[in-house]
């Protein structure tokens, strides 16, 4: 994990919605408030309660690095989830056939 005190928690609410590429609108919208009160959010006027948090975090935001400044590596971005969530509708022996592709073909990509 790495880390950024040195940045507000606005700061990082911005930089959170920049890397997953949204607008402040989109981050509203999916945050369940309205525009105005996430910019709020970002300017740090107003601090967003645990359900808008939660459902931040159903997007992809790094909650724990917009919290304390600590960026948790483990964060899935939305595609990572889409993938995972996609591979496990597959039945166990097509799923590991293609788990097991994907790491050879990304073995082989690594060497050269």
């Amino acid at each position: 994990m790495s880390a950024a005190p040195d940045l507000d928690f606005g700061t990082r609410l911005f930089s959170e919605r920049k890397r997953l590429e949204m607008t402040q609108g989109a981050m509203a919208k999916a945050a369940g408030v309205t525009v105005l009160t996430y910019g709020n959010y970002e300017r740090g006027t107003q601090t967003p309660n645990a359900t808008v948090l939660a459902n931040l975090h159903t997007i992809g935001v790094d909650v724990l690095f917009v919290l304390t400044g600590t960026q948790n590596e483990a964060v899935l971005s939305p595609d990572d989830t889409e993938l995972l969530v996609s591979l496990n509708t597959l039945d166990t022996r097509l799923r590991r056939s293609l788990v097991t592709g994907v790491l050879e073909t990304i073995k082989v990509y690594n060497e050269n």
